[in-house]
């Protein structure tokens, strides 16, 4: 009878230690989403502050208004963002961005965005309407995105957020985003 209350004991100890090990996991998971959430709220609120000279409006092809209070809202407008579902590919769907560059330089672009998983062209035309830069991009869940990117001449640019094909998939982008110059970057750090 000693020896089955020993294992019974072992058992029992063995049980405990593995739901403080498990309570410990959930609880870590907890935190780390918590930070997650938190400096991304924190990014959506500084990002418009500091950065407001900066803001560039965009429009739309194939998508439509939704209103996202997870994402910024410089212009305090109901339809915050761009959104786009289209599972089957039947469509075409873009996110527009016009910006003058005064001086040539590296940019970071900023912006608010979910792309569920899908990977999408970021597009760079210049004001002639040639691609002077392509390069994939992956939101996986909804979060502020810092691209950099590469101008070598003053002008108006466009700059695309696409389907790599232009047409189906899924995501949602905020109306605005935010191109600073790399230097500007730096001194507000």
């Amino acid at each position: 009878m000693a020896s089955d209350r020993e294992l019974l004991k072992q058992i029992s100890d063995r049980y405990e230690r593995l739901q403080l090990l498990s309570s410990s996991a959930f609880l870590a998971s907890v935190r780390k989403e918590q930070e997650q959430q938190a400096r991304r709220f924190g990014l959506v609120r500084k990002i418009p502050a500091i950065f407001r000279e900066y803001a560039i409006a965009s429009e739309a092809q194939g998508c439509y208004g939704v209103e996202r209070k997870s994402m910024w809202n410089p212009s305090k407008e109901k339809w915050n963002a761009r959104e786009w579902c289209d599972p089957e590919g039947k469509g075409e769907h873009s996110v527009t961005w016009q910006a003058k560059v005064t001086e040539p330089g590296d940019f970071v672009l900023y912006i608010c965005a979910n792309f569920f998983g899908n990977e999408m062209n970021l597009l760079v035309f210049d004001e002639r309407g040639q691609l002077k830069g392509k390069s994939l991009v992956r939101a996986d869940v909804e979060d502020v995105y810092a691209l950099r990117l590469r101008f070598e001449a003053p002008g108006n640019y466009k700059l695309v957020i696409t389907p790599p094909d232009g047409k189906g998939g899924m995501g949602v982008v905020a109306k605005f985003a935010f191109l600073v110059p790399l230097c500007e970057r730096t001194k507000e750090k």
